[in-house]
């Protein structure tokens, strides 16, 4: 299987480097040992921080056990809009929905009909 090049990483891939960066940094360990020890070279990890390129899952996951995290957290963190004036690349809130085109009025006048009023006594 030929090998290509996935181009540069996307505005998440790049909240998920920055939250690796920032694991890293806030670990015990050098970079240069957590590296090394995840089998990456200097230049594959640090094009994937300046956003070169994007971590692959297989990185992510390698990275996080090497550095006491979970990969869960990693993109959780990620996901969230942590930089003042980031887009998302998707709208947060549904386009709304017209409630004409989705209730079958009928149905609801007769739904209300079954139940008392609230100011009937009687019932």
């Amino acid at each position: 299987m030929n090998k290509r090049a996935v181009g540069e990483s996307s505005p998440f891939s790049r909240r998920i480097a920055a939250e690796i960066d920032r694991a890293v940094v806030l670990s015990k360990y050098p970079a240069s040992t957590i590296i090394a020890e995840a089998g990456m070279s200097r230049n594959y990890f640090y094009k994937r921080i300046r956003g070169e390129n994007p971590f692959n899952t297989n990185d992510i996951d390698r990275l996080c056990q090497i550095l006491g995290e979970d990969p869960v957290d990693i993109v959780q963190r990620a996901s969230r809009l942590t930089v003042v004036g980031s887009r998302p690349t998707r709208p947060l809130v549904r386009k709304p929905v017209d409630l004409e085109e989705h209730i079958d009025w009928n149905q609801a006048a007769a739904y209300r009909d079954d139940e008392p009023d609230v100011d009937d006594h009687t019932a």
